[in-house]
């Protein structure tokens, strides 16, 4: 109901007005803001993506780092060792660390050596296999071929024997 008081009636028109205002014209705010929003978010991103990279530049450095501690220390823990050994034991210990080492630098040559035998075994069974029964069968149908032109009750006695040479010569 419309109210006959003028002040009443002037607040009434003025909430419909900003109503009206609002429906109208805050579409537009409201669409505006969702595309503000999304370049914030798209900005908000693009900055994360950046420190996200700069963290992981800096994890690989500290692992490189890590690393060389790590070997430092084992390095400065080996001289304190090596400092309290008698020179019997030292030179002991030189030799067991040589001889280790050339024991794995020949089981990494045997493994490399078996994983090319392996190869190679592999690459006979398919030539065995593969490659010289398909020669054997090229040969058999080239000569059921020479045969179907040639000498027909050849061909007959052959081509039962050698597969799909009766599908494209015949039977007869």
């Amino acid at each position: 109901m419309i109210p006959l008081d003028p002040n009443k009636a002037a607040k009434l028109g003025e909430t419909w007005g900003k109503s009206v205002t609002d429906s109208v014209f805050g579409i537009v705010d409201v669409v505006d803001n969702h595309k503000k929003k999304a370049a914030q978010i798209n900005a908000n991103n693009e900055a994360n993506k950046g420190a996200i990279a700069h963290n992981k530049n800096v994890n690989e450095q500290q692992k490189i780092l890590k690393d060389i501690a790590m070997a430092e220390e084992a390095r400065s823990q080996e001289i304190a060792m090596l400092q309290a050994m008698s020179p019997a034991q030292r030179d002991a210990y030189h030799k067991a660390k040589i001889a280790a080492a050339k024991a794995k630098a020949k089981k990494e040559l045997e493994e490399a050596n078996a994983k090319a035998e392996m190869g190679e075994s592999m690459e006979a069974v398919g030539l065995i296999f593969v490659g010289i029964p398909l020669v054997v069968y090229f040969f058999l149908f080239f000569m059921v071929t020479v045969f179907a032109y040639t000498d027909r009750s050849t061909y007959r006695q052959f081509a039962p024997y050698v597969p799909f040479a009766q599908t494209v010569y015949g039977k007869y």
